[in-house]
C-alpha cells in the first residue's frame, strides 16, 4: 500500500493545476491512453493516464477515476513495472466495486492475473482469475468471460499442465 501512496503522491506533486474539464473530455482522453498502450507506448500511455487520473479527481468521478489507475497500472506492467502495476490495478478493482462496475472490475483481475503470471504468482494469478469468472458467470458480456478463460487456460500452460490448459 506504500506503493500505491507514493505513486498517487507523486502523481499529485508534479500534476499540472488541476482543472476539472469535463467527464467526456476525461473519457477521451483515457481513449487515448488506451490507444498508447494498444501500440506498445507506454509511456505516452501513463501520461495520458495521469492526465485523466487528475481530471477525473477533480470532477469526483469514482469511475473514470478507477479507468485512470487501470490504465496506469497497465502502463507500469508493460514497463516492467510488475510490482507497482499490481498494486495499482489492485487498487482500480477497489474503486470499480465502490461504484459497481463490474465490467471494470472484470477487467482489472483478467490484468492483475496477467501480471501475476508474468511474477511466477501462479496460486495469486489462479485465484484473480477464478474470482473475475465469477463476477461473468451467467453475464452477457461473453468477450471478457473469454478473455478470463483464456488467460485460465495460459496459466495451466505457464505451469506445464497442457492437458488442462486445452480443456
Amino acid at each position: 500500500m506504500r506503493r500505491i501512496a507514493l505513486l498517487l503522491f507523486c502523481c499529485c506533486l508534479f500534476s499540472l493545476p488541476s482543472r476539472a474539464g469535463s467527464e467526456e473530455e476525461c473519457q477521451r482522453i483515457i481513449r487515448a491512453g488506451n490507444g498508447y498502450l494498444w501500440r506498445f507506448m507506454p509511456q505516452e500511455a501513463w501520461e495520458e493516464y495521469h492526465k485523466a487520473m487528475d481530471m477525473s479527481l477533480a470532477l469526483h468521478n469514482e469511475y473514470l477515476f478507477a479507468e485512470s489507475l487501470f490504465g496506469i497500472g497497465q502502463a507500469l506492467w508493460y514497463n516492467g513495472r510488475f510490482d507497482l502495476g499490481a498494486d495499482t490495478v489492485r487498487l482500480s478493482v477497489k474503486y470499480y466495486r465502490r461504484v459497481g462496475a463490474k465490467d471494470g472490475e472484470g477487467r482489472s483481475l483478467r490484468i492483475l492475473s496477467n501480471i501475476y503470471d508474468d511474477q511466477g504468482k501462479y496460486e495469486e494469478a489462479f485465484k484473480t482469475v477464478t474470482e473475475g469468472l465469477q463476477i461473468y458467470e451467467g453475464s452477457q458480456d461473453n468477450h471478457t468471460y473469454v478473455l478470463l478463460l483464456a488467460q485460465m487456460g495460459s496459466l495451466y500452460k505457464s505451469m506445464g499442465d497442457y492437458n488442462t490448459a486445452l480443456e
